[in-house]
């Protein structure tokens, strides 16, 4: 899972209450439009290059409010 700790972007404001070690998008995720940098309610696919992370995570990032499952990503 180290790769997904090495990312350069944040979550939005909104997302400050998320432990330190899952704020961060995984590395190669820094072409994204700004548009699809939140992931609104709702998304259903995930732009390219983020196929290899696990599904738990996606379902993080889509369903962000139930933050329990992610306090042991490092």
């Amino acid at each position: 899972m180290e790769h997904f700790l090495s990312g350069i972007m944040y979550f939005p404001k909104g997302m400050s209450n998320i432990p330190n070690g899952t704020r961060y998008f995984p590395e190669g995720m820094n072409n994204i439009p700004n548009g699809t940098r939140y992931f609104p309610k709702g998304i259903t696919y995930f732009p390219k290059g983020m196929d290899n992370i696990p599904n738990s995570i996606r379902h993080f990032l889509v369903e962000s409010k139930d933050i329990s499952p992610v306090h042991c990503v490092g």
